[in-house]
């Protein structure tokens, strides 16, 4: 039986662009391929966009990763000689009533990071593409194309150039958790001539594409199903193919199916008219009544008024590996995760658009600042090969900026009081009650501090804002009803108002008991570790901590 650290399922640009990104760091690397190319599939089936993440919600994954993505990509294709050209594109508002969405579209692409965008009129349309018809657009310069073909190539390449093995015709047929590792079931060759082979990794990284709901529940995890969506093109050749200039968008659709029908100039001249965008039945289904040449043209009139059906000739079509039913509005977000049962599996589900610009996103975390006072602030930016997140209160949307949004901080403000003067002497030490049952806190204590005073707290309430360390702080006479169960002779005249504090608490006020801290890499972004929930015994636990985040860091930068 052969052994591997890392086996690849799925030979896409997803995948091929993590077999060259692990295969530098770690030997005995498998990538596994059903069919008999490479990117057959949905990766060289597309419109060849190095797409720049205006479309997306801001923090989510289609927006963080295309917009890191757009950027690595242009840097190694330009590096290792794929084909592209940097050329901006134009979404174009094809009526005054579509240029609020135009806004709101700029708007969206600055919160995620986009540079460079603004609006145009229709003059300055006409300018940049003459036959196209608008009343206003934005610019967006970050966009451009690629050969995708070559790029998947270009990634395999360097992946077996560090000592990836790449299989071809290799279909997943089984995999099963073998103690630390996960046995995987190969079926190799065509259906007439196959055999069966057994490989053991000690991780595997579910990048089928179309099939990764179906190589998730081989591990028993039946969390997704992909709804295969068909995108057909047309192609504009010869003289015509001089309308654009190139790229033209239309506004997206509002149901979030597709970014609509689109005018792509390619690299060989010659202009892409599509994608369509229609649920189909069958994962091959890439012919089965496809749409006829009327209809694009229907389309493409409205930005292209001259076009003809006479100008377009049917191209090929693409499957997109959707996670969402016909009736869903709305984008939905990549799935980058571990698999909850099987932790040595990573599953990558839903890798749609702008799944071939995000494939290289990831091997270092860029970190937008803003240092100084609100007045007197300037922006910076730091690029790290490890972020640890220890943001206490701030944890959970310290996490949310990444995309993860797996925990909630509810603050629990804990109130003191303090004896002073001769009173003191009360207490020799520390003395605490049996704690709350409901594991809020460890009830009013006492504790005889190093300046010879006793603190008496903390209660425990839940408080709306991570900032309100005051607002309807509890009177003496609270604390002192508390303090009497253990020491009776307590008197309110004793006792004088303290500080307060906040605590991270990770579950609502009607929980009960205690929970644990989260101390983890992120699933999705594993150059990221979260400490979430770092209250009591936070303090004294703080150098075991230290320790612990010591080795996930070693873990991070190998």
């Amino acid at each position: 039986m052969d052994q591997a650290n890392i086996l690849i399922i799925g030979g896409g640009v997803v995948g091929c662009a993590i077999a060259r990104n692990v295969s530098e760091r770690w030997q005995d690397v498998f990538l596994v391929e059903q069919f008999p190319k490479l990117g057959m599939a949905t990766s060289t089936r597309n419109s060849g966009v190095n797409h720049s993440g205006i479309y997306y919600p801001k923090n989510s994954l289609k927006a963080r990763h295309c917009v890191e993505g757009n950027r690595l990509t242009y840097e190694f294709c330009a590096k290792h000689k794929v084909p592209f050209r940097h050329t901006g594109k134009l979404v174009v508002a094809a009526d005054a009533h579509e240029e609020a969405e135009l806004l709101s579209l700029k708007k969206r692409g600055e919160d995620n990071g986009v540079e460079g965008l603004r609006l145009i009129d229709a003059a300055e349309i006409r300018k940049q593409e003459p036959h196209i018809r608008g009343t206003a657009a934005l610019v967006v310069p970050s966009a451009g194309i690629v050969s995708a073909e070559e790029l998947v190539h270009a990634y395999a390449r360097i992946a077996t150039n560090q000592g990836a093995s790449i299989v071809t015709r290799a279909e997943v047929v089984s995999l099963a958790p073998s103690g630390k590792n996960i046995r995987v079931g190969l079926r190799i060759g065509d259906e007439e001539d196959s055999q069966e082979e057994t490989i053991e990794a000690k991780c595997v990284i579910n990048a089928a594409g179309l099939y990764a709901d179906e190589v998730a529940a081989l591990l028993g995890n039946r969390s997704w199903h992909i709804y295969p969506v068909r995108g057909e093109y047309c192609e504009i050749r010869g003289p015509r193919a001089s309308l654009i200039n190139n790229l033209v968008y239309p506004l997206p659709h509002s149901h979030g199916l597709s970014l609509g029908v689109h005018f792509t100039k390619t690299l060989w001249g010659t202009v892409l008219v599509g994608p369509t965008a229609r649920y189909v039945e069958g994962k091959d289904n890439y012919e089965k009544g496809r749409l006829a040449i009327a209809d694009f043209a229907h389309s493409a009139k409205t930005l292209l008024p001259e076009i003809a059906e006479s100008d377009l000739q049917l191209s090929y079509s693409g499957l997109r590996p959707k996670l969402v039913p016909p009736d869903h509005k709305g984008i939905v977000d990549l799935v980058i995760t571990r698999d909850p049962a099987v932790p040595q599996a990573i599953h990558l589900v839903g890798m749609e658009s702008p799944g071939l610009t995000a494939a290289p996103s990831g091997k270092n975390i860029r970190v937008g600042l803003r240092i100084g006072d609100e007045e007197d602030s300037q922006e910076e930016t730091i690029e790290a090969k490890c972020v640890i997140n220890a943001a206490g209160l701030y944890a959970d949307e310290v996490a949310a900026l990444l995309g993860n949004r797996s925990w909630h901080i509810y603050p629990v403000r804990g109130e003191y009081c303090e004896i002073r003067g001769p009173r003191a002497s009360l207490i020799n030490n520390l003395v605490y009650p049996l704690p709350h049952s409901h594991g809020l806190s460890l009830g009013v204590h006492f504790t005889k501090t190093l300046w010879g005073t006793v603190l008496v707290g903390p209660t425990a309430r839940y408080v709306e804002g991570k900032d309100n360390y005051e607002k309807g702080r509890l009177a003496i006479a609270d604390f002192a009803h508390s303090a009497k169960t253990l020491l009776p002779e307590i008197a309110e005249s004793d006792l004088q108002l303290s500080y307060s504090g906040l605590r991270p608490k990770l579950v609502p006020p009607d929980h009960k008991g205690i929970v644990d801290f989260v101390i983890t890499r992120d699933p999705a972004v594993p150059q990221a570790i979260h400490l979430v929930g770092m209250e009591s015994p936070g303090l004294t636990a703080v150098p075991s901590v230290a320790q612990h985040v010591t080795h996930l860091v070693a873990e991070v930068l190998g």
